[in-house]
């Protein structure tokens, strides 16, 4: 991975993607040597409970993040519970580490921790073809995402899931086909691509994303709705070449039975690209012929 690569990567994970709460300049609550040595202690034990027969199939250990740069190792087991650990590139962070205990309630899991560093959420077990997935709930909908998107043709790499915790030994598996996903989560699966085209285009605004680029949100309206299979906070995507030789999305914003409120995103540099127009055509999934010339996946595959 470029030097590049790897601080977009830290980006990402920093300020978009990683699930630790109440950072203020990259650090969380001040640790003390106590909880230093509860850490180590309780990952041994959750590492020796791993070795023990008949452990439910969520019990194990995940990363997620590039570790060896910048990520997360997570350790959890049903008796010892879990512990969350930070890396960089210079080893490990002192004060983001978290641990406690597992609760299972009907079925469901939930990460119970003591500092405060990650949230304390429902935690679902997910198998996408050979790699298999330990999500906090708010992060299912990443997930969603990018099945719907059909990100699994992009995954030459192990980079679809590299901001989700993917257990250790699956890292380097395939995914394919469509995630094993369980309710809630299930009925926002889309099994059949979806294309919608724009009946309205309204307002744009711009805004400068830094010193070399712009991005320019405008409002539109689509001509299917929650009857059709949209939701709120879908993405939809087109990519012309004769427009701005980038990946343009939509994001769903409102949902009626059949139509929706969606914004249009495009990024530019220096040339400004054409607004919307009526007619244009939006689906839920990625053509791989549009960045058969890329040499990285699309951003949203990430």
């Amino acid at each position: 991975m470029t030097i590049q690569r790897k601080l977009e990567m830290l980006l990402i994970f920093v300020t978009t993607f990683s699930n630790v709460v109440g950072q203020s300049g990259g650090t969380g609550k001040k640790s003390t040597v106590a909880e230093w040595q509860e850490v180590r202690t309780r990952t041994d034990r959750i590492l020796k409970e791993l070795k023990e027969p008949g452990l439910p199939d969520w019990a194990g250990k995940y990363e997620n993040g590039d570790i060896g740069f910048v990520g997360e190792i997570l350790y959890v087991a049903p008796k010892s519970g879990f512990v969350s650990r930070h890396y960089s590139d210079t080893g490990e962070y002192a004060d983001l580490f978290d641990f406690g205990s597992v609760e299972l309630k009907d079925g469901r899991i939930f990460l119970k921790p003591v500092r405060g560093n990650i949230e304390e959420q429902e935690y679902f077990f997910v198998k996408w073809g050979e790699r298999q997935l330990f999500i906090p709930a708010n992060r299912m909908f990443a997930l969603l995402t990018q099945a719907n998107a059909g990100c699994e043709q992009f995954d030459s790499t192990r980079t679809l899931t590299l901001v989700l915790p993917t257990r250790a030994n699956t890292l380097d598996k395939r995914v394919s086909g469509i995630p094993e996903i369980s309710d809630p989560f299930r009925s926002f699966l889309i099994t059949t691509p979806i294309t919608v085209a724009l009946t309205e285009v309204g307002d744009s605004k711009t805004v400068r994303e830094n010193n070399l680029s712009q991005i320019r949100t405008t409002k539109v309206t689509l001509d299917h709705g929650k009857v059709d299979g949209l939701w709120r906070g879908m993405r939809l995507y087109w990519f012309e070449k004769t427009v701005s030789d980038k990946l343009l999305q939509a994001t769903v914003k409102e949902v009626s039975d059949h139509s929706a409120a969606a914004e249009v995103e495009m990024a530019f540099e220096n040339k400004i690209p054409s607004m919307p127009q009526k007619g244009w055509r939006f689906t839920t999934r990625l053509n791989a012929l549009w960045f058969k010339d890329l040499p990285f996946p699309p951003d949203v595959c990430w």
